[in-house]
């Protein structure tokens, strides 16, 4: 929890901390009213997961689909047992792979402790948010 903690601290002053990475940019949102929506959908699921991914269809397999902003899409829960699976997942929903490489640099407790959602912001640029349980969201 640690490397989250810091992360949390390293929020600028809208709650975000950028990257650019291979001249894309990547925007972890770390807003206290996101992370409690992403946790509020976390807990109405049924599915364990340690991803929530926004993607345009809610339906049939998950590499028909591609990653879309929030609001309109169907967020699919998915499971990966380590960091390096995220790549060839956000790649194949349209990540450009070089930059979903990077993301378990990134992204503390990937595939672990942590459950990450990700999506595009409305720049269609990638995005993610740590989904906190209630004790990390308060310390």
């Amino acid at each position: 929890m640690t490397d989250l903690n810091s992360l949390l601290q390293s929020a600028d002053k809208n709650g975000e901390v950028i990257h650019t990475i291979n001249g894309s940019r990547f925007r972890i949102d770390l807003k206290p009213d996101d992370i409690r929506l992403w946790y509020e959908t976390l807990e109405s699921l049924s599915t364990p997961c340690n991803l929530l991914l926004a993607c345009q269809h809610g339906g049939g397999n998950l590499k028909d689909t591609c990653l879309t902003w929030v609001v309109g899409s169907a967020i699919r829960p998915f499971q990966i047992e380590s960091p390096e699976e995220v790549a060839p997942l956000l790649h194949s929903l349209g990540i450009e792979l070089n930059l979903a490489r990077s993301l378990p640099d990134h992204c503390p407790g990937l595939a672990s402790e942590t459950t990450w959602a990700f999506y595009l912001d409305r720049h269609g640029q990638l995005s993610a948010s740590p989904v906190l349980n209630r004790s990390a969201r308060n310390s």
